[in-house]
């Protein structure tokens, strides 16, 4: 859980960043604003692996700590083409993995995380006299 809260601080570190680059480039069209809007999205949609064992994913899940994603969809094919003047078809293939899940933790878990980080914190303090 604790690298979650990591890549999320450092995710909001990139978007951050990207409006700071937009102050500068309301527009996008320089090419590090375009690869910071890449990443952030990246990541938006793929979310974070969870490196755990498949019950305790399950009750991070279920207690409202993480947030599963949606699986990504991968468009395939585009093709464009018509019969007749003026008319466009647009053929379209799109497909996803249904076992290709990413993460991110929720502001509860966010906030369990500070909860006993403090806790930790005010134990030792007391252990130290």
């Amino acid at each position: 859980m604790k690298e979650l809260v990591t890549k999320e601080e450092v995710h909001s570190e990139s978007k951050r960043l990207l409006r700071d680059l937009q102050m500068d480039d309301r527009f996008g069209f320089k090419s590090e604003t375009k690869k910071q809007i890449e990443v952030i999205n990246n990541l938006e949609q793929e979310g974070f692996f969870l490196s755990i064992e498949d019950f305790e994913r399950a009750n991070l899940l279920r207690l409202g700590l993480v947030r599963q994603l949606p699986p990504k969809i991968h468009i395939e094919e585009f093709s464009t083409g018509g019969d007749n003047a003026g008319e466009t078809w647009h053929h379209i293939e799109a497909g996803y993995d249904p076992d290709d899940f990413g993460y991110r933790i929720t502001e509860l878990g966010q906030r369990f995380i500070e909860a006993c980080e403090c806790k930790k914190i005010n134990s030792e303090g007391s252990n130290v006299t």
